[in-house]
């Protein structure tokens, strides 16, 4: 068993949200929608975030520029840094160091999705408590337009609901890289 994922549990996604409970994910999708309307993507500008003041705490936007293959976070919602234990704002994914490699080969490959290849995702990462007490993590991460018709950011949300109480971060399982 490794330390990150509890047995008998994998961390998986999909482009799909069959499956996802999460009324805060759920949410953020069917607004993503709504922006989008008849397209397949919403552009940038019509997705506003302040209207959505009880997910905001738990969204997560990123950037890419496909100049350098760079994905950088652009903001991270308090929910978001308080579970994590560290500020995810303005910081590059690949200056977070995993406890896993596997965990951060899963999390590189929802991120691409997203933002190289311009598909929706959803997906469950399963991770312990302190007691040993397996909890699933939903999340979704979204691509967005800018107005050239590009995909160059994201929104996601990560649904830190079920984290049990005896396990007030995940800092344990990633730390910076300076």
């Amino acid at each position: 068993m490794k330390a990150s994922t509890p047995e008998n549990q994998q961390n998986t996604w999909s482009n799909s949200p069959e499956g996802i409970v999460s009324p805060k994910v759920l949410g953020l999708y069917r607004f993503w929608k709504q922006c989008a309307g008849d397209r397949s993507l919403p552009f940038r500008r019509e997705v506003h975030l302040e209207d959505l003041p009880d997910l905001l705490p738990y969204i997560i936007v990123l950037s890419y520029n496909p100049d350098t293959n760079a994905v950088q976070y652009v903001m991270a919602g308090d929910a978001v840094e308080k579970a994590l234990g560290i500020s995810l704002t303005n910081l590059n994914p690949e200056r977070i160091v995993y406890e896993d490699p596997e965990e951060a080969a899963f999390w590189n490959e929802v991120d691409r999705a997203a933002l190289v290849e311009g598909l929706p995702v959803f997906g469950v990462q399963w991770n312990l408590s302190v007691s040993g007490l397996a909890y699933p993590l939903e999340f979704t991460t979204l691509p967005m337009l800018d107005d050239c018709g590009r995909v160059r950011t994201a929104v996601g949300l990560e649904d830190y609901s079920q984290m049990q109480a005896d396990n007030a971060t995940l800092a344990e399982k990633i730390r910076i890289q300076d």
